[in-house]
């Protein structure tokens, strides 16, 4: 196969799931093993709880919603790229948004790194495997579900902790 000749392809690469699941997974470990010596640990912290959480729920709703709309890819048979699963929404484009979108939360100046998913979701268009309404439905959700999940957990952390009995 002569994928690698697409220049999209490898923009398209950094938008796939596992990718963003082996980073989480990654980065948590490297959180638990160094948090010692991290120096800004609290921080670091919620930002891996909102990554992760953010990327679980994305890509469980990505799912149901490529059942439940069943809508066919753009692409034919003959387009190497193209896949048999439904097309509705991106989930390339969905995690990608997650991760800058959480990076983002707790560094304000990380915002030229949203190129990195810019580039991913129109990289799934540019190859033919979705249409602009996947990708733009995929990006919507990666941003507003991230962002939902961060202010749930911001409130969750607001709460004060449960009283113990007294005796």
């Amino acid at each position: 196969m002569t994928y690698h000749l697409n220049p999209w392809f490898w923009a398209t690469l950094l938008g796939t799931p596992e990718a963003w699941f082996a980073l989480a997974v990654g980065g948590g470990l490297f959180y638990l093993g160094y948090r010692r010596h991290l120096q800004h640990r609290r921080e670091v912290k919620a930002f891996l709880e909102v990554m992760i959480i953010s990327l679980l729920v994305v890509f469980a709703l990505v799912q149901v919603l490529k059942i439940a709309t069943d809508l066919p890819r753009p692409c034919g048979p003959e387009n190497p790229y193209c896949r048999d699963d439904p097309s509705f929404p991106s989930g390339h484009a969905a995690t990608g948004f997650v991760f800058f979108t959480a990076l983002f939360l707790y560094d304000r100046k990380s915002w030229p790194l949203f190129l990195v998913p810019v580039l991913v979701a129109f990289s799934r268009a540019a190859l033919g495997v979705h249409t602009w309404a996947d990708v733009l439905a995929g990006s919507l959700i990666g941003i507003l579900l991230t962002l939902g999940v961060w202010r749930l957990l911001r409130l969750a952390w607001r709460r004060p902790p449960p009283r113990t009995a007294r005796r």
